[in-house]
């Protein structure tokens, strides 16, 4: 059985290196002529005004799926035209397009943050007085780790943040205040059957993940239950079949849902290490069709991304429980170059193993400490905005 992935990155990587033990082959489709997973199989490249490596791309293999999905929609459609296409377009469509996002949170009637829709500058202006400010705007596609989004502060900045959209549809969700990111990663199987992997808690710096902690500390089960019916609405609604990653925020309000990923998750790499069956062998498993594996954490788990540099491997060898997962990458500022997966038995091992990790740490994501009090965060703040600090403990 050869799978074809769109996507040659380091998640369509991790999806090779779970189904190599699994007797499965591989296809990646990229927009790029080379990519962390171009040794792992066959490797076709989109050339300009050529089209032939993407027919060649959906003969070379039976069974197919994605590792990003901010592809354009035209190339997937192509290829479930041809041959099995999980999870579904519709689930694609959805996570490509933040209004669609929205629409469905509000059918399914998941709580999310307050939004308005804008196509010019003065329906923009209009949003912000009933919104208040500051507020973010957001594309309603290509929205992506803060690319394609802008924060506005005063009325001042309105008309440069309009022409930064570069005059498309926007989305303006006022700033909420929230005590923490959350995410949960849920399986579905062709078949209905869903499994769900503890509730993460992430760090973010610039709308770019720096580390997670799963399972998140304080989830009592009402609330991991609240959040995986959720996740199983929307797996239900979309006919999804494969991994789906939910993003929310956690406020004095409750659980609001954030972004919705059609896929496997950077915040769920904690599983190579931390989880009975890693996401990316249980997302092989459903869109194959065989049974999923279990999602219990078996400890307490750190991911620290590894961002601009690889480190030295000396040094992460040698740190507790460490687990290095690099992907081969040519390092640049920005660049998620590879993770690390740390693993305890209590919250407060963790921390004191992840106090390590903290060079490779922006400076607006440090390490908290046990029974610190948490930082009250702004939904969506620019990384130089002070957080408020929130009484809500670790343990």
């Amino acid at each position: 059985m050869r799978i074809g992935i769109l996507g040659a990155g380091q998640l369509g990587s991790m999806l090779a290196w779970a189904g190599n033990p699994l007797g499965l082959d591989f296809s990646f489709y990229d927009v790029a002529p080379s990519g962390s997973a171009n040794l792992l199989g066959q490797f076709f490249f989109k050339r300009d005004l050529q089209e032939q490596a993407l027919v060649q791309f959906v003969a070379s293999a039976d069974l197919f799926t994605y590792g990003f999905e901010t592809m354009p929609i035209e190339v997937a459609e192509y290829v479930a035209a041809y041959k099995r296409f999980f999870p579904s377009l519709q689930s694609l469509r959805t996570s490509q397009n933040r209004i669609e996002e929205k629409k469905l949170f509000n059918m399914l009637n998941i709580p999310h943050v307050p939004y308005r829709l804008a196509s010019s500058d003065t329906e923009l202006r209009v949003a912000l007085q009933s919104l208040g400010l500051p507020a973010v705007v957001k594309n309603a596609t290509l929205s992506y780790e803060r690319q394609g989004e802008c924060v506005i502060h005063t009325d001042a900045e309105i008309e440069t943040a309009w022409s930064r959209m570069s005059g498309s549809t926007v989305i303006i969700e006022p700033q909420v205040p929230y005590i923490r990111d959350l995410s949960i990663v849920a399986v579905r199987g062709q078949h209905g059957e869903m499994a769900f992997y503890p509730v993460a808690e992430n760090y973010y710096d610039n709308g770019v993940l720096q580390y997670s902690i799963a399972p998140a500390a304080d989830i009592v089960s009402e609330v991991q239950q609240q959040i995986q019916q959720f996740a199983s609405s929307i797996l239900t609604y979309l006919n999804h079949v494969g991994a789906l990653t939910l993003e929310l925020l956690d406020t004095e309000q409750g659980i609001l849902a954030n972004k919705l990923i059609s896929r496997v998750h950077n915040s769920g790499h904690w599983t190579l290490d931390g989880a009975e069956t890693n996401q990316f062998e249980n997302h092989l498993r459903a869109i194959l069709g065989y049974p999923l594996g279990s999602t219990e954490a078996y400890r307490i788990s750190g991911m620290v991304n590894l961002i601009g540099q690889e480190g030295m491997r000396e040094t992460l060898f040698g740190l507790p429980s460490a687990h290095l997962h690099l992907y081969r990458k040519e390092p640049r500022p920005g660049q998620k170059l590879g993770h690390v997966n740390i693993t305890a038995s209590t919250y407060e091992e963790l921390i004191e193993h992840l106090r390590h990790m903290e060079p490779y740490l922006s400076a607006n994501a440090p390490i908290l400490q046990p029974n610190s009090s948490r930082r009250l965060s702004q939904f969506n703040s620019s990384s130089d905005e002070p957080h408020q600090p929130q009484s809500t403990e670790w343990v």
